[in-house]
């Protein structure tokens, strides 16, 4: 009975990357903070891109009230998405 070595897992590393590193990146791309990428070198993006990464629902409300960016349309739908989910609830009880 022949009895194999076990794998070792290796880790994909920290994910940071250089734009140098995507096989093609197209004008006018803009990377959000603290977006990360394994495999640079398979991605090819096209022209305009925004790429963005998982922002909590306190870091958006906190962007819109100081005026970087309007979230009204976000915080909005969040409050209905809510409301709807009270709604449902209260139906199926």
């Amino acid at each position: 009975m022949k009895i194999e070595e076990p794998k070792i897992n290796k880790s994909h590393g920290t994910g940071e990357f250089q734009l140098k590193n995507f096989r093609r990146l197209g004008k006018g791309v803009v990377f959000e903070r603290r977006v990360i990428d394994f495999y640079p070198e398979n991605i090819e993006i096209g022209d305009n891109v925004n790429i963005g990464h998982y922002n909590s629902v306190a870091e958006l409300v906190n962007e819109h009230l100081s005026g970087k960016v309007n979230r009204r349309l976000f915080i909005w739908s969040l409050i209905n998405f809510e409301w709807c989910v009270k709604l449902f609830k209260q139906e199926n009880n």
